[in-house]
């Protein structure tokens, strides 16, 4: 605290101390309203007068209080030095608090009362700002000024980076662009997403910020950043010069985006990060070692690209994978650094053109989410569109014809229903019958125009009136010829009705369903006669493609395409359905790319077992019936002398990236998969069921198992390069009408210790295995295999 003193009394006091240390006069300064109130002799006037004054007792200053005494005795206490200030209102003893102006409190003589405070809203003393009790984002509490320690990044609230197009606002995505872009855009974003920052001992300083081509520009973890924009890459300076930094330093090249921990410590100062790489508008086409020994040390990563380095906080064992579309790492160093490259290529680049990917949808939903995958190897092929010739728009090809009953041999002919339609009253037609069908196919495109876009000709003789020929058809639409589109409520012959796609944007298949009521003709009738079918919006190509390419693991492009309008269309497969179109109709304008994925799903074809709902294998005799048992078995039947097993895993595990070890049990084969706990014949019809020797297949993301005259063999695949590539799994051999005896080793894959009755139950030991028999289950065979460089195997006999 500093004490201030007036001048006036700075003056009073000195010359209050001449006076009375020489006797010679005594001056005491008026107050105010009482004028001149006389000299020495004068006193009297000021007899009983008090005044306060600050006292400092003698020898014992730090005992400064406050006193009231008379007046004439205020120079006793000024000559004894002893005296600071007076206290009342006309000497306000200024003071200073950190920069607050106050006065000193004749409480204590001491304390300086301020009526300026941190917090007051107002920027006084030595405040560096004042935006209240609570702060702000640029004001601490304490009055200080926060300062920002990120640059301008996508996230701050401002647009002020050159390709971000909106920043903060509630129509803007994460990625500062607006979510329906009016035109093409080749810009490909990137951002790091940091899951954990640790720095173990000594002076690591990692953290989760990012430093961007240089020591100098920092953005936070999970912020978008640009890799290329209006035709060109982003290059930043060598990472050599920035690598030193409390972050992850990253440098943008091209076609690349290098990261670098940097780690020349001393042994003891351990650090680690582990995320990943995010991509927009681009796909990660591998990944690379750092080999740069600059400044200071080597980049190389530890053991980086073997699947390992993920259990621990090793410093000798990094890691770096591809999954999901993203590249992600997982860094511990000390005295190295760690750094690696992820190579990435643009989708959408802006040239003229059309690129897209071929997916596995695995949900079905027709758009390409994180659990689908990109099909390589599958074929897209170009057209350019064209408008059909006249007499191109008629039905080419019949596909299926299912006559109703009484057709005449006259009228059963499908191909009258192809070409143009004569349209007159002779024999040109053809009748579907009651509830028959039809289903032609054209060469070239229906395609939905405005209005109606297909017209079935009908040929009726003599009165075509609803009222004297009441005859309907259905008409469906595909793309396909396997999935079809209603186009509404049938249609009765007069006018050879018309139709329109509907929610189809293009077809190629016509399907023409009788619904005539042949109660209007007397219990007969031959139904919907069919003169020919028309594509009023009729669209051809040439008759090969003029491009093809193959899909690879990135997709596909069609590129420098002059501009036109085309179809673009993918192969079609047997076993494979599609959740998205064959074929879209593209108009391609100059300097405009568009994104066209494909989606299919393989229809699963699953191995027949016991729980699959069908009675599909010889022994069973029912299969998900409610009075069937778990066993396909029905309970009021003799089963005769039927032996069944199952395998119930209770735990499995993979300690590693690379293991495979499943729940599923690969049963005589690496082909024939069943579930976990199915029940599968080991006897029947006075047979034993036998499978191929297990070597032939034990190398099986699951538990390999073999029957054998009386065992049932049991192997679990472990022959990894390395012994810290472990797996494990527990359960039990399960036996429906045999007697379970004591299990045996399978001296080609031993069980190591795998019959002393002591296995590892925290650590997963594979060199502590163990199988045995309980007697609280005695139809089960227990088995506790881990494993690492060799394969564990055993017996389960029955008898």
């Amino acid at each position: 605290m500093t004490k201030k003193i007036s001048k006036g009394l700075y003056l009073v006091i000195v010359l209050s101390i001449l006076v009375w240390g020489t006797g010679l006069i005594n001056i005491v300064e008026a107050k105010p309203g009482q004028g001149n109130q006389g000299n020495q002799g004068n006193q009297g006037n000021h007899g009983q007068e008090k005044i306060t004054i600050c006292h400092f007792p003698p020898g014992n200053p730090d005992n400064v209080h406050a006193i009231t005494i008379a007046f004439p005795a205020w120079a006793a206490h000024l000559a004894h030095y002893d005296t600071d200030f007076r206290c009342d209102e006309n000497y306000p003893n200024e003071c200073e608090e950190d920069g607050y102006a106050g006065l000193i409190s004749c409480d204590d003589c001491v304390s300086c009362e301020t009526t300026e405070y941190c917090g007051d809203g107002m920027q006084n003393g030595d405040e560096e700002c004042d935006d209240g009790p609570e702060g702000s984002d640029t004001c601490t509490p304490e009055c200080t000024i926060i300062e920002n320690p990120y640059s301008n990044y996508c996230g701050d609230g401002e647009i002020n980076q050159d390709w971000e197009e909106c920043d903060g606002d509630g129509e803007c995505t994460s990625m500062c662009l607006l979510p329906d872009p009016e035109e093409c855009s080749d810009l490909v974003l990137a951002k790091i997403n940091i899951d954990e920052v640790n720095n173990f001992t000594g002076n690591g300083d990692m953290t989760s910020d990012i430093y961007l081509g240089s020591d100098s520009y920092v953005i936070p973890s999970g912020a978008w950043f640009a890799l290329y924009w209006n035709g060109s890459y982003i290059d930043d300076n060598d990472i050599k010069d920035y690598e030193d930094v409390p972050g992850l330093a990253v440098e943008r090249l091209e076609g690349s985006v290098r990261v670098v921990l940097y780690g020349t410590q001393l042994s003891t100062d351990k650090e680690h990060i582990h995320g990943d790489i995010e991509f927009y508008n681009a796909n990660v086409s591998g990944q690379r070692n750092d080999p740069s020994n600059d400044n200071p040390g080597n980049n190389t990563l530890e053991k980086g690209f073997d699947n390992t380095g993920t259990e621990g906080y090793d410093p000798n064992n990094d890691e770096v994978w591809e999954a999901d579309g993203k590249s992600y790492f997982w860094l511990t160093t000390t005295t190295a650094d760690d750094g690696y490259y992820t190579d990435w290529q643009i989708i959408e680049d802006c040239s003229t053109g059309i690129c897209g990917v071929k997916f596995f949808d695995v949900d079905q939903d027709g758009t390409n989410n994180n659990d689908d995958y990109n099909i390589e190897g599958w074929m897209i092929s170009l057209w350019p569109k064209t408008e059909c010739t006249d007499g191109d728009e008629w039905a080419d090809e019949v596909v299926k014809y299912t006559p109703g009953p009484n057709v005449s041999t006259k009228r059963d002919d499908p191909l009258k229903a192809l070409g143009i339609a004569e349209n007159n009253d002779t024999m040109n037609f053809v009748s579907l019958g009651i509830a028959g069908e039809l289903i032609l196919k054209f060469d070239n495109f229906i395609e939905n125009g405005d209005g109606d876009d297909i017209q079935v000709i009908e040929t009726s003789w003599g009165n075509p009136s609803c009222a004297a020929y009441p005859e309907y058809v259905h008409v469906y639409a595909s793309q396909d010829g396997v999935t079809w589109t209603d186009l509404g409520d049938a249609q009765c012959q007069y006018g050879d009705p018309s139709f329109d796609l509907g929610s189809l944007a293009w077809a190629q298949y016509v399907k023409l369903v009788d619904e005539t009521d042949s109660a209007n003709f007397g219990g007969g009738g031959d139904g919907f006669d069919v003169d020919g079918v028309k594509a009023l919006h009729c669209l051809t190509t040439d008759e090969t493609a003029e491009l093809t390419t193959l899909t690879t693991e990135d997709g596909y492009c069609f590129e420098d395409l002059e501009p036109a309008y085309y179809y673009i269309c993918e192969e079609t497969r047997e076993g494979w359905f599609n959740t998205t179109p064959i074929c879209h109709q593209i108009l391609v304008e100059e300097e405009h790319d568009y994104l066209i994925d494909f989606g299919n799903y393989e229809e699963e074809i699953l191995d027949p077992y016991c729980g699959d709902g069908i009675v599909n294998q010889e022994w069973e005799e029912c299969d998900g019936d409610v009075d069937c048992t778990s066993m396909c078995l029905d309970p009021e039947q003799n089963h005769g002398d039927l032996v069944l097993a199952r395998v119930n895993t209770d735990y499995f595990d993979n300690f590693n990236t690379i293991g495979d070890m499943s729940d599923d049990t690969y049963l005589g084969s690496d082909s024939y998969v069943i579930p976990n706990g199915t029940w599968f014949a080991v006897y029947h019809n006075s047979s034993h069921i036998t499978d191929p020797d297990i070597a032939a297949y034990e190398d099986v993301p699951g538990l390999a198992v073999q029957r054998v005259a009386g065992k049932v063999r049991a192997v679990i695949y472990g022959s990894w390069p390395s012994s810290s590539i472990k797996e494990h799994v527990h359960g039990s051999i399960e036996f429906y009408n045999a007697t379970v005896l004591t299990p045996t080793n399978d001296p080609a894959n031993a069980l190591e210790n795998g019959f002393n009755g002591t296995y590892d139950p925290i650590n997963y030991s594979p060199v502590d295995d163990e199988a045995w028999l309980e007697t609280a289950n005695p139809n089960h065979s227990y088995f506790w295999m881990t494993t690492t460089t060799g394969d564990d195997g055993f017996y389960a006999n029955w008898n």
